[in-house]
C-alpha cells in the first residue's frame, strides 16, 4: 500500500503500527502511531501472554504496520495473519518513503 493512500486509511479508522525499535520510532513517525517493535510482537500480540498488549487482542482492527523501508513491517504482517488478524496493510517503502513524499513526521514526546 502506497504512502499516499495512507490518509484515506486513517479516515477508514486503520491505525498505524510501528514495529521500529523504539529508538527509530522516537526520531520520528506517523502521528498516531503505536511503537511495538518487530522483535516482540507474535508475545505482544500472544492472548495467552501475562504481558500481552491490549491494543492487538482485537483480531479485527484495522492496521497499517510501517518499519524503516518496508520489510520488517512485511514480515510483521505475515505474522500477524497466520495469527488471525483480518485487517492488515503494510506501508510500502516505510517511514523512508513517508518522509521522500514530504509528508508529516511526528516526533513522540519523551517518557
Amino acid at each position: 500500500m502506497e504512502v499516499s493512500n495512507v490518509k484515506s486509511l486513517l479516515d477508514e479508522g486503520y491505525v498505524v503500527l510501528d514495529v521500529r525499535e523504539p529508538a527509530e520510532f522516537m526520531l520520528g513517525t506517523i502521528e498516531g502511531a503505536l511503537n511495538i517493535p518487530r522483535g516482540i510482537l507474535e508475545v505482544a500480540a500472544d492472548r495467552q501472554y501475562t504481558g500481552r498488549r491490549e491494543e492487538l487482542m482485537d483480531r479485527d482492527k484495522k492496521w497499517l504496520l510501517l518499519c524503516a523501508s518496508s520489510g520488517r513491517s512485511a514480515m510483521a504482517a505475515a505474522v500477524m495473519q497466520q495469527m488471525g488478524f483480518k485487517n492488515i496493510k503494510n506501508i510500502n517503502g516505510g517511514i523512508a518513503a513517508w518522509k521522500a513524499a514530504g509528508l508529516a513526521v511526528k516526533v513522540p514526546p519523551q517518557t
